[in-house]
């Protein structure tokens, strides 16, 4: 007599999925067979291929080797696996490690886990030995991650589109205090975030408010505009072709300014009681053409100064030019002033020095200094030779003006002579008993020039005044002589001082 002892089942009593076929058939009660799914749709290794007590490296080794390449999810029942021999488990394996799973790995051994690796504690290794962990876990969806708190070692890491050596690691200092970053509306390109301080290369267009400290080297290309009232991003070229002149505005990069390549222009109210600044960005090619015949004022075989302007005509922006030479005059230029301008006209007419000339004639309107141009032609008015110096901002214009000093010199003549004081002037020749000649650094352009000065003379015998003389003009000197108060005898003077100027 068989006797059946009820009780509750036990793992070993139930069929489970191996990983190689899902199905197991049995005896019905009426001598027919029965085919179904094994229990479970992963593969309890130490179950299937450890009898149930074998947690070894053997055991798993038996595992893969018996279910090969099909792609299935390995459990690793809770317990102390060990690891005595290198093992790697393949990339077609999903491994299911619950918490309490803890795998030995002896020394000089290394366990490889080449597919995704699902774990729920952080503790899951031991030994001397090595885990690695090569797989890939895929989400998609939605995560709900509410009031969920991120915790581990810094740095995360990310891999990019390429599984290769190369990640991304974010760093995170350990905070002493909640902090929060917030997260714009808005889109935003993460290689525009700067710290504080550093050295920086800014590209682009930015927008600066507000008090904006900067320390470290600051280089920007691209467009820097804010508050600062100067031309911003700019450039000028200047060419000759069929014996005109074309002066261009350019970016600070050579281009045309364009949509991505703007150039800022600032200019004084209209309205003179406003102290406020208009900016007009220019975004397409902008040129001025000087044409043939066309003098504005230069002479020639000389060098000759042009200045280069910007109009604001109610919004729209007018490149001008005016020469700042005429035979016997010169010309100065002050910006962010209200000017009134006369149409080249494309003719040969604009003959003038100290006119403004556009493209098309404004007048009244706010004018802004871009720089100068330095241009020698053998003919006034037929641009063949390409000017020698282009110069941005209004400082170009201000070292030639012809109100400023264009050389001074104190010195005294008696003795050998000694220059205690001096601008613009390199020496001073002794001629002669109270005669001298100051010899200027950089020379004027022309030899009509103005000249003053005085003397004190310390050996005047006749009990008169002295007289002073300026004499002998010329490009890179002037002549001086000091007479007694006979006005006929030459003295040398114990203190010279003498003044130049005139055109640069």
């Amino acid at each position: 007599m068989t006797e059946i002892i009820k009780d509750k089942i036990l793992r070993s009593d139930a069929a489970w999925y191996d990983g190689l076929t899902a199905t197991r058939s049995k005896k019905d009660s009426t001598g027919g067979t029965i085919t179904s799914l094994k229990l479970g749709t992963e593969v309890d290794v130490i179950q299937v291929y450890g009898g149930g007590v074998n947690y070894t490296a053997s055991t798993i080794t038996k595992c893969i080797e018996a279910i090969g390449s099909t792609s299935v999810t390995l459990l690793f029942q809770p317990g102390t696996w060990t690891i005595d021999t290198d093992i790697t488990v393949g990339s077609n394996f999903v491994c299911r490690i619950p918490a309490g799973v803890v795998f030995s790995v002896s020394s000089g051994k290394t366990l490889t886990f080449s597919g995704p690796v699902i774990r729920d504690a952080q503790t899951w290794t031991g030994g001397s030995g090595t885990v690695t962990e090569n797989g890939t876990r895929y989400l998609s969806g939605k995560i709900d991650a509410s009031s969920a708190v991120f915790q581990g070692a810094t740095p995360l890491v990310f891999e990019g589109t390429t599984d290769n050596a190369f990640e991304t690691r974010f760093t995170f200092t350990d905070p002493t205090a909640d902090r929060v970053i917030t997260f714009p509306d808005a889109d935003v390109d993460l290689t525009s975030i700067l710290t504080a301080a550093g050295s920086y290369t800014i590209s682009g267009s930015w927008t600066f408010s507000g008090v904006n400290t900067f320390s470290g080297l600051q280089i920007f290309s691209g467009v820097l505009s804010g508050k600062i009232p100067i031309p911003t991003n700019v450039g000028l070229t200047a060419t000759v072709g069929s014996n005109a002149l074309t002066i261009a505005l350019k970016g600070a990069d050579g281009n045309d300014p364009s949509a991505t390549n703007p150039v800022y222009v600032p200019f004084r109210n209209v309205t003179l009681a406003t102290g406020t600044p208009t900016w007009i960005a220019v975004t397409a090619p902008t040129s001025l053409v000087i044409s043939s015949g066309s003098m504005l004022g230069t002479q020639s075989g000389v060098l000759n100064r042009i200045a280069v302007v910007a109009f604001n005509d109610g919004g729209t922006f007018r490149l001008g030019a005016m020469g700042l030479h005429a035979a016997t005059a010169s010309y100065t230029v002050d910006s962010f002033t209200i000017q009134s301008s006369t149409a080249e006209g494309g003719a040969g007419g604009a003959d003038s020095a100290g006119v403004f000339y556009t493209g098309s004639a404004v007048t009244s309107k706010a004018m802004t200094v871009l720089g100068i141009i330095e241009s020698t032609q053998a003919t006034a008015g037929t641009w063949a030779t390409a000017p020698s110096k282009i110069q941005l901002g209004m400082d170009a214009l201000r070292q030639y003006d012809p109100a400023r000093t264009g050389a001074w010199v104190a010195f005294n003549g008696t003795g050998t002579l000694a220059i205690t004081g001096s601008y613009n002037v390199t020496s001073v020749t002794d001629n002669g008993t109270g005669n001298y000649s100051p010899q200027l650094t950089v020379a004027f352009l022309t030899t009509g020039n103005s000249y003053s000065g005085n003397a004190k003379v310390t050996n005047n015998t006749t009990g008169e005044g002295t007289q002073f003389n300026c004499t002998t003009p010329a490009t890179g000197s002037w002549q001086i002589v000091i007479f007694d108060g006979s006005l006929s005898n030459p003295v040398d003077a114990a203190l010279v001082s003498s003044q130049a100027w005139g055109q640069r």
